[in-house]
């Protein structure tokens, strides 16, 4: 009996992610689904389900101004929140958070973020102007890098370089390279771009 087949070929072209020069712990971890392809070299954070989503800030609306109201509080749903990444603003007063949930405002005004939860209370100086929008920024907390690209309409997990070098010019938050500020973070995670 003779069986003739045509494998074909397959062409691999993964991005290098991990250095030499400080061994790597890789971690498999469970993918949020429908989030698309997600690039070798992106770096990432867990959702509240533990599942690995994109490393990212978003912008929410907690509240529109009245002229009277001074305190807003909202849920922000991107947690667990990065300390220190939080911001509240009126486009009068700022909040800024100072790495251990009390947000201060610069005109004066007092507030709260739990980190875990993403719930934020801020007492604004003056209440915010008729229609001003209310608003909060923040990023989810960084966990690592995904070593690997993936699809994840197509696959449930990822490995996740938690520990070691990696290639600097490899690594993205989004589709751009990320800030000194966001390569300091990696390094006080035990990851080190080189």
């Amino acid at each position: 009996m003779t069986i003739q087949a045509n494998l074909g070929t397959q062409a691999f072209n993964e991005e290098l992610v991990i250095a030499q020069g400080h061994e790597v712990q890789v971690l498999g971890r469970k993918l949020k689904t429908n989030q698309g392809t997600l690039k070798a070299g992106t770096l990432v954070a867990l959702n509240a389900s533990r599942e690995v989503v994109p490393y990212a800030s978003a912008d929410h609306v907690i509240g529109t101004g009245d002229a009277a109201t001074k305190d807003f509080s909202h849920s922000l749903d991107q947690y667990p929140i990065e300390a220190g990444s939080v911001e509240v603003t009126d486009g009068t007063e700022t909040f800024s958070d100072d790495f251990n949930g009390r947000l201060t405002g610069s005109a004066g005004g007092t507030g709260l973020v739990n980190y875990e939860t993403g719930d934020v209370k801020v007492s604004f100086n003056a209440a915010p102007a008729n229609n001003a929008p209310v608003t909060a920024t923040c990023k989810n907390r960084l966990k690592g890098v995904l070593q690997r690209e993936v699809d994840t309409t197509k696959e449930g997990s990822g490995l996740v370089i938690v520990h070691g070098a990696v290639v600097a010019a490899a690594l993205k938050v989004g589709v751009v390279a990320p800030s000194a500020a966001t390569l300091d973070l990696l390094e006080t995670l035990g990851i080190y771009p080189l």
